[in-house]
């Protein structure tokens, strides 16, 4: 009789396990499953939101068509501001953006074209872990020689001069830069050099002393129900001002007709935000 009074208490104990085990299963599932959905609508929120950022970016980008962005901004790059239906406050900083290779060229078929393919192969053998932040994948093809990274400026001479008084001509870009530059600036350079006009004329078509590409650093702060100026969410990316001329027929055939003047957008990490130093 005790035997079987302890056979049933072990299946009693048993079952109880199981159901304990069970019980836990199920409440981890449902908070996967909350989780998940808390994820899922954090996703779509901030969708959302950064479609809307980029959509008074580009309205404000579109506004100032007839004229150089810089003219617009204030002394550390600031744009302009705007508060959400939600209550955030969002701060939008520009700069120029266009000092980087455009390195996805599709189909373009030019000389110019392929003169850049052979300045990205370059930039690939050399740039190492800094690769990332020299290129750029949509925009035009020519490159702002006032504020492109030495690494980039050579690969583009390069892709040209095959290294023939390439470090001569980098050196004298990178003086000239330091004070003010005009389209004639880069002849002055090219004629010093006592560069061949053919080698003048690829030349100039690669390289700009203007942006049309402008990089923007967006900071959300302060949502409802959370304190005003909390900083809760930034972004980065690059903006085409349409409305400016392009500099060379390569750059008019590497631009593609987009219904946004937005170019990227990214999740910007404290690292990268390069708006917080100017207002320092």
């Amino acid at each position: 009789m005790a035997s079987r009074r302890g056979y049933a208490m072990a299946i009693a104990l048993m079952i109880g396990v199981v159901v304990i085990v069970l019980f836990g299963v199920l409440l981890q599932r449902q908070g996967s499953h909350a989780l998940m959905g808390q994820r899922i609508l954090g996703s779509y929120s901030d969708h959302h939101l950064s479609r809307g950022y980029a959509d008074a970016i580009s309205a404000w980008v579109a506004s100032n068509a007839s004229r150089d962005i810089s003219e617009a901004l204030g002394p550390d790059g600031h744009a302009f501001d705007l508060t959400t239906d939600s209550g955030q406050a969002v701060r939008v900083w520009m700069r120029p953006g266009q000092g980087t290779l455009l390195v996805e060229l599709g189909g373009l078929a030019s000389t110019a074209a392929d003169d850049m393919r052979r300045a990205a192969a370059y930039l690939r053998r050399h740039a190492g872990n800094d690769l990332n932040r020299m290129v750029r994948r949509e925009g035009p093809l020519t490159v702002d020689v006032r504020i492109a990274p030495e690494p980039v400026l050579r690969a583009v001479l390069d892709s040209v001069l095959e290294g023939d008084g390439t470090d001569q001509v980098l050196a004298e870009l990178i003086s000239r830069r330091r004070g003010p530059m005009e389209a004639a600036t880069l002849t002055e350079v090219w004629t010093a050099a006592n560069l061949d006009n053919a080698i003048q004329r690829r030349l100039s078509a690669l390289f700009v002393v203007t942006s049309s590409v402008w990089e923007f650093g967006v900071q959300a702060m302060g949502p409802a129900g959370l304190p005003r100026g909390e900083d809760v969410n930034a972004y980065g990316g690059l903006v085409h001002q349409q409305g400016a001329s392009a500099a060379s027929r390569a750059d008019r055939a590497a631009l593609v007709q987009r219904s946004s003047r937005i170019l990227e957008w990214w999740k910007a990490g404290p690292d990268i935000r390069w708006w917080e130093a100017n207002n320092r």
